[in-house]
């Protein structure tokens, strides 16, 4: 129940902020998006962001987003295996993903990659920014994991 509540949160606040910008369009983890081809590497992430042209030249018809998503939203589940979740970041990054936001519950923690190499984790009582991927989005960490 926890992964479902900070999912929603996080979906909640961040199209909040897009839709009030007009930046795109907040996508939920029925929502595939197919990274590579032969063999195909297909992922749902639990929250996505896709910036507004580029949904517009697909649509919301397909059965799965042609390509990755800008920004790429994880949370972290009691089930969820470090190598499962490295593999995650690694298939969004090497596809094209801007930014990846692994959300962790236990720590209240979101780490930010932009790269393998240099991840950057946000604590409580700090403001996770969407930087140039999501502009002007900036919202206090506790927020994400509020009841």
């Amino acid at each position: 129940m926890q992964h479902g509540r900070v999912a929603a949160a996080v979906a909640e606040i961040l199209r909040s902020h897009v839709r009030r910008h007009g930046l795109g369009v907040v996508l939920g983890n029925d929502t595939w998006f197919v990274l590579a081809r032969s063999p195909d590497t297909v992922r749902g992430p639990d929250v996505a962001f896709v910036v507004r042209k580029r949904f517009e030249r697909v649509g919301d018809l397909t059965p799965a987003f042609p390509g990755a998503p800008d920004l790429a939203v994880e949370v972290v589940s009691p089930s969820t295996t470090r190598a499962s979740l490295h593999g995650k970041i690694a298939d969004y990054l090497s596809a094209g993903t801007a930014c990846v936001w692994v959300v962790d519950p236990s720590s209240q923690t979101v780490t930010v990659y932009r790269s393998l190499l240099s991840p950057r984790t946000i604590e409580a009582g700090e403001i996770l920014d969407g930087g140039d991927v999501v502009p002007e989005f900036r919202v206090p960490v506790e927020l994400l994991f509020e009841i």
